[in-house]
């Protein structure tokens, strides 16, 4: 495998990581798993 191969791979799992993460986070607030509290409080650590 080459280095640009593996530079391709690496960049791809990044992107698959963060789609399952936003999945699963609009899967798990749909189903109302988490109080709007914690969800504010998330949306403020995320905002630089």
């Amino acid at each position: 495998m080459s280095h640009l191969d593996g530079i391709y791979r690496l960049m791809e799992e990044s992107k698959a990581y963060v789609l399952r993460e936003a999945v699963d986070r609009n899967r798990a607030l749909m189903q109302g798993m988490f109080p709007d509290s914690l969800l504010r409080r998330e949306e403020a650590l995320r905002l630089p």
